[in-house]
């Protein structure tokens, strides 16, 4: 189960929303959530390209992601002024990252750059 579908399993639990309701909501969202689609403002990206042992495509390092930038760029510590910050934000969303992710990192930014894990 990936972090995302964990955060939204407890936030709907938290609504009293039934687990068979859901893996409904699940099912739908993975059958809909096709490349290309939209969902508001944003466009769902393709397929990320992994690095595996041997030939085969690429695999993306939490390092290597516009996320990662964002999140030295959110550091207490940092020089980055308000404006640069935005636009970085922007190429995130651009890039397939979601909102949400842009707020957790915003949240706890040492967190992920430490681990990749986006904190809750």
């Amino acid at each position: 189960m990936s972090d995302s579908e964990t955060l939204l399993r407890e936030l709907w639990t938290q609504k009293g929303v039934s687990l068979k309701r859901q893996n409904e909501l699940l099912a739908e969202i993975r059958a809909k959530a096709q490349p290309g689609s939209t969902v508001g403002p944003f466009v769902i990206p393709g397929k990320i390209e992994t690095r595996r042992q041997g030939s085969g495509p690429k695999i993306r390092n939490y390092w290597e992601t516009h996320l990662y930038t964002y999140a030295y760029a959110c550091r207490p510590a940092s020089k980055w002024s308000a404006g640069n910050r935005a636009a970085l934000r922007a190429k995130c969303l651009r890039h397939g990252h979601t909102m949400g992710e842009c707020q957790m990192v915003e949240r706890n930014p040492e967190h992920f750059i430490r681990t990749g894990r986006l904190a809750p």
